[in-house]
C-alpha cells in the first residue's frame, strides 16, 4: 500500500502541472484548446484518485480550510 505522503505528492504534482499547462492562458483560449483541456482533465482525475485515499487508520486526507468537499466524492 502506498503511503499517504505519496498520494499528497501526486496531488501536489498534478496541481503544479495544471498551473504549468494553463500559464498565460485566458479562459477563452482554454475553451478552444482541446489538448490543454484533455491534459487538465487527466490531472483532475489524478487529484480525485489521490483525494479519495484513506489512511490505514480509516481517516481520509484532511480537508483544506475553506474547501467545499460535500458532493465531490471525498469523505
Amino acid at each position: 500500500m502506498r503511503s499517504h505522503t505519496l498520494y499528497l505528492s501526486d496531488l501536489a504534482a498534478a496541481l503544479e502541472k495544471i498551473e504549468e499547462f494553463t500559464a498565460g492562458m485566458i479562459y477563452d483560449q482554454f475553451l478552444h484548446d482541446d489538448r490543454t483541456q484533455s491534459a487538465v482533465i487527466r490531472k483532475f482525475e489524478i487529484i480525485g484518485e489521490a483525494a479519495r485515499f484513506r489512511c490505514p487508520s480509516g481517516r481520509s486526507i484532511p480537508p483544506f480550510p475553506g474547501a467545499r468537499w460535500r458532493g465531490c466524492g471525498i469523505n
